[in-house]
């Protein structure tokens, strides 16, 4: 019998080639797009789960408040703060600070960048370097919170000061194929660092993202542990809460914490605040600024989700409306196999077994489809999500069984009905009619499946024409033309003379119009921000952070940004932050956005304006 029913598939499908075709494709499509859009939502939803302890992780991210308003909030904080809450709370098991390595590097704000160069001289005496950019200090806690795969070392390898992990991609880099371990790395030509561990490299489902950590403990000599340092919140702080123990109850804790450390804010309307936030909430739920790594986003999550159960549909109700307009043809088929005897039953098994064949060939050419694309998938998200495709264990096969399962029953039960319900004598008789009740709910499939198909048409349309928006709008200054250059991240007495140097050379080129040097670039992180203060507000009034460029007197004309008042400082000043005298102004200039949440209104107004960046650094907007 089953032979049978797999010969008389077969032969519809040879007699309807393309009308097979059509429903093969359709539903593969379905498919292929349905599977692509699963894997880059489980992806998305995947982030920090391969922590063993995830449960008890939770970052700690601060929050200012304007009379309850909520006017300030960043990702990192107060290098203190991990330190106070293990002290004052006993439900606190560990916990660890992360900074970026380019703040802290020899004498604290002799230069800032976003990239370190590490190097070592080879057995053959050659210099091996590279400059690095996502290189993080590190309390040593880190490697025994997190699970992240230690290769060779222990997880105690960052507790002595100049220690280096390296990732498995880094190590390779600089070592090859030979150990790392216990070897040695030279940071911007001046300090050595030991090799004291191997990771594998940190999966793209972290949203820790770092190649290299050195060891926080190396900053003791000059600066301290920074156990009791509350200014400057550019520090990452993680909690590990012990076993059984109540959020809520850390969370009251925290805030009488804050309101111990910050008295002075008594009477005035700011309130600066502490949050406890689950680790696996941060990727796709957090909407803090100053991230240590992009942040996603559940609503995008759920929209994909519904799209692609809404191709899926679009995919079995065209299967569905197919089928039954095919239902003229099939029925003399009908009325001749119930005329030499066949049941209704056997009709219904033979209707299903050829939508069960359709949907195998269409999962057959689904797949196919997934392989070839898979390359220019990946390339278009942006994100290398081939490890989480095969992950989930027995349940995400048992779903995907589910939904095929459910698809092949969706598409065959009504037609298989239908076709089955024919009357044999009428039909050989030729006056096959349709059913009213047949004919509206096949209206109303269409109806719907032209309308998810509007919607999604649409959809697609608005998210081309918004990227558009964003590829075309006027960013304010000119990114076509220009190339960055890396400099050498060692910066040393010599650097103003080598940077002038390299200018010089570089202008005797006919094609190069200009020359800047710049310490971070428009569009890219900017790894110096600020706090900032006007000095004639009264009771921490516009209050705000920022971010910090360092630049010099050619950053505007090079990016054509226009200043639309006040002046370009001098040559002499440029690449300055931090006073050298202690009644030293330092000129800066702002944008529009900058000057709006200090509170003007006319640009004209703000110049002149004293700032206080930093708790102490004085600048002035200059005329």
């Amino acid at each position: 019998m089953l032979q049978n029913y797999v010969l008389v598939t077969l032969r519809n499908i040879r007699n309807n080639k393309l009308f097979s075709f059509i429903n093969v494709a359709g539903l593969a499509f379905g498919l292929s797009a349905c599977f692509l859009i699963w894997q880059y939502v489980r992806f998305e939803s995947s982030y920090d789960a391969f922590h063993q302890d995830r449960d008890r992780l939770y970052r700690v991210p601060m929050e200012v408040r304007e009379n309850g308003t909520l006017v300030n909030s960043a990702a990192s904080t107060f290098s203190a703060l991990g330190y106070s809450m293990k002290s004052s709370m006993p439900e606190i098991e560990d916990y660890t600070r992360l900074v970026k390595t380019s703040l802290f590097t020899n004498d604290l704000g002799k230069y800032v960048a976003n990239a370190l160069e590490f190097s070592r001289i080879d057995e053959s005496g050659t210099v091996v370097s590279f400059i690095e950019e996502s290189v993080w200090f590190s309390d040593a806690p880190l490697l025994k919170m997190f699970s992240f795969k230690m290769l060779e070392g222990t997880i105690d390898a960052l507790v002595e000061p100049h220690s280096i992990v390296l990732t498995q991609s880094v190590a390779k880099k600089y070592f090859g194929n030979a150990s790392a371990l216990g070897k040695e790395l030279r940071l911007n030509n001046d300090e050595v660092y030991k090799v004291t561990g191997i990771m594998e490299d940190v999966p793209a489902n972290s949203h820790l993202q770092f190649d290299i950590l050195l060891s926080f403990s190396t900053m003791k000599a000059r600066i301290g542990d920074m156990n009791d340092f509350w200014g400057w919140s550019v520090f990452y702080t993680y909690v590990l809460l012990g076993e059984n123990i109540h959020v809520a109850g850390v969370q009251e804790k925290l805030n009488e914490l804050a309101v111990r450390q910050f008295v002075d804010e008594a009477k005035s309307p700011f309130k600066t605040s502490f949050v406890l936030q689950a680790i696996q909430d941060i990727h796709l739920r957090s909407t803090y600024l100053n991230e240590q790594s992009p942040a996603g986003s559940e609503r995008v999550v759920y929209f994909l989700s519904l799209l692609a159960v809404f191709i899926l549909i679009v995919a079995w109700i065209n299967y569905i409306n197919l089928s039954t307009s095919k239902a003229l043809q099939r029925s003399k088929e009908v009325g001749v196999r119930k005329t030499v005897g066949a049941t209704r039953i056997q009709l219904i098994i033979q209707f299903l077994f050829d939508t069960i064949l359709i949907n195998i060939f269409a999962l057959f050419l689904a797949t196919l489809i997934v392989v070839v694309s898979w390359p220019a998938f990946v390339r278009l998200i942006g994100k290398q999500i081939s490890a989480v495709v095969f992950t989930g264990g027995i349940a995400q096969w048992i779903l995907a069984a589910v939904v095929f399962i459910a698809g092949v029953f969706i598409c065959g039960v009504y037609p298989a009905l239908t076709l089955s319900s024919f009357n044999p004598a009428a039909v050989l008789k030729g006056r096959f009619t349709k059913s009213s009740s047949g004919s509206l709910l096949r209206k109303m499939m269409v109806t719907f499946q032209y309308v998810l198909a509007i919607l999604l048409i649409a959809g697609t349309v608005t998210t081309y024409l918004q990227l558009e928006h964003m590829r075309s709008k006027d960013t304010g200054f000119t990114k076509d033309q220009v190339i960055v250059t890396e400099a050498p991240a060692a910066f040393d007495s010599t650097a103003g003379n080598r940077i002038s140097s390299y200018r010089n050379e570089m202008m005797k080129i006919q094609s190069v119009r200009n020359v800047t040097a710049t310490s971070d670039v428009p569009g890219k992180h900017f790894v110096e921000s600020a706090g900032v203060m006007s000095t004639r507000s009264t009771e921490g009034k516009n209050r705000f952070g920022t971010s910090v460029c360092l630049i010099d007197s050619s950053f505007f004309s090079t990016f054509d940004i226009k200043i639309l008042a006040g002046r370009m400082f001098d040559d002499s000043q440029r690449m300055t932050f931090r006073r050298q005298q202690e009644n030293e102004l330092i000129p800066v200039l702002v944008n529009e956005e900058f000057v709006r949440q200090l509170g003007y209104t006319n640009l004209e107004d703000a110049l002149d304006e004293p700032l206080d960046l930093i708790g102490g650094q004085i600048c002035e907007l200059r005329k």
